[in-house]
């Protein structure tokens, strides 16, 4: 009798993952994307009127460019080690959310150059996926977000199904 319970244990938990994988697969294939929960909500505070695009030829454009270095500039702090000492630490606020968008951008670079998906696709995707981190790092309740984020840190995949997740507010009527 308990060979039986255990059989049937094990058939019902193989057949939960392989229902979770498919579930998993049709999402990543940009199937049923649409219909994805809303997990986390962020203001976003970027003034679309006031951008000065650099004349950086980065690969999914000016803006993208300027959204890079804005990134870089509010993520990554210098830190004095020991006053008086010039030597500084760099100091990452919310690593998983910007190791998130380095993960995410090579992986966009490789799937336009390998012709799996057009750049535009692309340059559409990363652009909001650099506005949420950017919406994330001043918002306070980052924490369940952040977690997920770095659970799913090696998958790009899972990654852009969790920004897809996520729903940016501007604080500006306008944008």
């Amino acid at each position: 009798m308990k060979a039986n319970g255990v059989i049937y244990l094990l058939l019902t938990i193989s057949l939960s993952f392989l229902v979770c994988n498919f579930t998993y697969a049709v999402q990543a294939n940009g199937e049923g994307n649409e219909n994805l929960p809303i997990r986390w909500e962020f203001m976003l505070a970027l003034n679309a009127d006031k951008k000065e695009f650099s004349n950086n030829n980065f690969f999914f454009g000016k803006e993208s460019s300027w959204l890079k270095d804005v990134i870089k500039d509010e993520f990554i702090t210098r830190e004095v080690v020991v006053p008086g000492d010039p030597t500084t630490r760099s100091v990452i606020r919310k690593p998983s959310i910007y190791q998130s968008v380095n993960t995410l951008e090579k992986y966009l670079k490789k799937q336009v150059n390998d012709k799996r998906m057009d750049k535009e696709q692309a340059t559409a995707t990363f652009l909001n996926v650099q506005r949420i981190a950017l919406a994330a790092l001043t918002s306070d309740d980052t924490n369940s977000f952040e977690d997920a984020l770095q659970a799913d840190r090696k998958n790009p995949d899972k990654l852009l199904l969790l920004f897809e997740q996520v729903s940016l507010i501007s604080i500006y009527a306008d944008n």
